[in-house]
């Protein structure tokens, strides 16, 4: 599928940017994008999340970092990648069980790279763990 790999950038002790590589995704419908998530779970902040570009059916992303967050890196807690419409700015994944495309478990010890495995809606249900 691709990877997230977690870096820490300039004298960061925490992993403070990630970056993404997918080779091949597919062609979305108009009007919807890309987005990569950290989701925090019933904590009622802002997840961590991007609007990712696509070149050529692939996302290959800069180092991606998100304001007031220092640390990326969050065990326990999930990577999402979903698609969404560009109308909105949307603040959490979509509920969509088939908007929910790729996924990664973050789980310590740090691993800087992680592989993203693609979800499977079933039933109505999504399968990302």
């Amino acid at each position: 599928m691709g990877h997230i790999h977690f870096v820490k950038t300039g004298s960061s002790q925490d992993y403070n940017a990630l970056q993404i590589d997918i080779e091949q995704v597919p062609e979305l419908p108009q009007g919807m994008a890309y987005y990569g998530w950290i989701e925090l779970g019933g904590e009622q902040t802002i997840s961590p999340h991007w609007q990712l570009p696509v070149s050529q059916q692939a996302i290959h992303t800069h180092l991606l970092t998100f304001p007031g967050v220092t640390n990326l890196y969050l065990p326990y807690h999930r990577f999402l990648i979903t698609k969404e419409q560009i109308a909105s700015s949307p603040d959490i994944p979509n509920i969509d069980p088939h908007a929910r495309l790729y996924f990664v478990t973050i789980n310590p010890p740090p691993s800087a790279i992680l592989d993203l495995k693609q979800c499977h809606a079933n039933d109505g249900a999504s399968i990302c763990s």
